[in-house]
């Protein structure tokens, strides 16, 4: 399992505690180059630029060739020795990409045994949606009196669920196909429509604001709807019952709400939101070592400190509407001891994930321990065993870190945060490097996965805070 390659599509691992994670975003961005760096390798058999590819010397000559003349051979129906023919993708071609993590985070499916907690079962099954296009180039370099003739045409690409998506192709038919005459000025016969828009920060007018207007449970039908003069339009519509008005504007957070273009005169009063940027504190709220395991202790006043050096921490932020509300998120990472940034939000209820890894900078070893079990053989026989527990020692480091914090929470975000204080974010956390190696045993880590529970049962501790 390499965190450097994409997440497989499926792979499972037993016996070991240590995740191996993914950020969806940068799968998406290693994706993009995969493409930019493999689509040019196809080639079509029977043309003028086809050649078979060859091993490098230092690589398995036989499983390399195999892999890039059979995977990336297509075999036509004909021979075209005069042709070339060539495919590309450019990075700018921004594919479509969808992965079955939740939020930002791509992490395992993991099954520990409550008993020995060194064994666990880690399933990664990742499913990949992706669609992109691929640009095909037909070349005949003898046509034209030998200046040549170049054909180009767009392929998509559709994969589902990790699987070439595949469809029959039905041609529309044409004969009955007509221009929609839904925004005709002489189809504009509803009532009066007054709209008013203000930016709800500042609570002036908004001029250039973009209208339209949608009807018919498929967007079947759509108009632009001009001529706003001091944040306020006033105009006809086409009649609809069913309709959807839409407003939008550059660094604001839409509007989109149902609306039914009538025979009476309508008024609307419409607040864009303008997306503010934020600047966030993350704070990490201590969990105290006892005998009984890491626990928050209610009797004295919670330990707060910044993320250390070896911390990377991830937050995301998702927005949750009504039906109608488009998708709002916002997501960071923060790492190397940085413990502020600046993130997007819009007033709101949301949904806050924060989870922390810790990378050692020096090797932190949790390591065996001796320990007996008694038994009476046979119901009779006194009987002891030994046994280590870990097996063998686990350790941490920059390679494989260990989860040491995080928060689940619901927060709703007022005008109050986002008036440019800082606001403080807390999350629950624990740090091995505080326990000395020979006090470390394998229970220490029975907190993993317990995190979002602390957060929860000790909700008023990781609220939100403006300074």
């Amino acid at each position: 399992m390499n965190q450097e390659l994409v997440p497989p599509t499926y792979e499972s691992r037993i016996g070991d505690s240590k995740e191996v994670f993914w950020i969806k975003s940068k799968v998406a961005k290693d994706v993009s180059e995969i493409l930019q760096n493999h689509v040019p390798l196809v080639q079509v058999g029977g043309t003028a630029n086809y050649h078979y590819i060859t091993a490098p010397n230092n690589e398995a000559q036989e499983s390399y060739e195999l892999l890039y003349n059979r995977n990336f051979y297509l075999e036509p129906q004909k021979q075209f020795p005069e042709l070339e023919i060539s495919f590309s993708y450019l990075p700018e071609w921004k594919p479509y990409f969808g992965l079955n993590c939740k939020g930002e985070l791509c992490r395992p499916e993991t099954i520990r045994n409550t008993i020995l907690f060194f064994f666990a079962i880690q399933r990664y099954a990742f499913a990949y949606d992706i669609s992109f296009p691929v640009l095909v180039r037909i070349r005949s370099p003898s046509s034209l009196d030998g200046e040549g003739y170049d054909f180009q045409f767009f392929l998509e690409t559709n994969i589902r669920n990790s699987e070439p998506l595949k469809q029959e192709f039905v041609p529309l038919p044409t004969s009955d196909i007509q221009l929609s005459d839904f925004c005709d000025l002489q189809k504009r016969t509803s009532g009066n429509v007054t709209i008013n828009i203000i930016d709800a920060a500042n609570k002036k007018p908004i001029n250039d604001a973009d209208i339209t207007y949608n009807c018919g449970k498929k967007i079947t039908e759509s108009c632009t709807i001009d001529n706003i003069e001091n944040g306020t339009i006033n105009t006809k519509f086409p009649k609809c019952s069913g309709g959807i008005l839409l407003i939008t504007k550059q660094g604001y957070y839409q509007f989109r709400k149902p609306f039914d273009a009538e025979d009476k005169q309508a008024k609307l009063d419409v607040t864009l939101e303008p997306i503010r940027s934020v600047n966030i504190q993350l704070n990490k709220i201590l969990l105290e070592r006892t005998s009984n395991g890491w626990i928050i202790d209610d009797s004295k006043p919670a330990q707060i400190e910044k993320p250390n050096k070896d911390e990377k921490i991830l937050v995301s932020l998702l927005r949750k509407g009504d039906v109608f509300d488009e998708e709002f998120a916002s997501f960071v990472v923060l790492e190397s001891g940085k413990d502020t940034a600046n993130i997007s939000l819009i007033p709101g209820n949301y949904d806050v994930k924060i989870t922390s890894f810790t990378y050692p900078s020096t090797k932190l070893i949790i390591p065996p321990q001796k320990r007996e079990i008694k038994y009476k053989e046979y119901g009779v026989i006194p009987k002891k065993e030994s046994y280590l527990i870990p097996p063998e020692a686990i350790i941490f480091n920059k390679q494989d870190p260990y989860p040491s914090g995080g928060a689940e929470l619901n927060w709703q975000v007022t005008q109050n945060y986002l008036t440019g204080k800082t606001i403080d974010l807390y999350y629950i956390g624990y740090d091995l490097s505080k326990v000395q190696e020979s006090e470390r045993v394998i229970e220490d880590l029975d907190v993993i996965g317990r995190f979002n529970d602390f957060s929860k049962s000790h909700e008023y501790l990781v609220q939100p805070t403006t300074k």
